[in-house]
């Protein structure tokens, strides 16, 4: 949790995060213009997709060593992230990253619900080769 405070421009931010499960995490924003009266809340969330292991030799190691864990360890496991976010005024943004071996790639859209003649206001991708 933040809280930000600039007096010059009588500005007022918070930010509130929380991990809701092993794979999904919530997240707030709240702006405030003590001069302007303006405010903007926005509300996010990410989904991590992780990787399956598979289910017959999961079976396997259960049976023949019991006392073994299968834990996830960390970030290693995840094979994607899909990111969105909506805001007050229904504009809504929307992000997938994966990782295919070494390629990196991100795609984006950006759609506004109030605006229905032209609903996408941005696409994009993002590609990254790492060796």
């Amino acid at each position: 949790m933040t809280l930000t405070l600039n007096p010059l421009m009588g500005n007022l931010s918070s930010t509130y995060a929380v991990k809701a499960g092993p794979s999904l995490a919530l997240c707030s924003r709240f702006d405030f213009n003590f001069y302007s009266y303006e405010s903007e809340l926005q509300l996010g969330c990410e989904l991590w997709r992780r990787r399956r292991t598979n289910p017959d030799v999961e079976w396997a190691v259960r049976k023949i060593r019991p006392e073994w864990k299968t834990a996830s360890t960390g970030d290693e496991d995840v094979s994607g992230v899909l990111k969105a976010r909506v805001d007050q005024d229904w504009r809504i943004g929307v992000l997938w990253e994966g990782r295919i071996k070494e390629l990196l790639f991100t795609l984006g859209a950006s759609l506004d619900l109030k605006k229905r003649e032209q609903i996408f206001r941005a696409v994009g991708v993002e590609l990254q080769y790492s060796s």
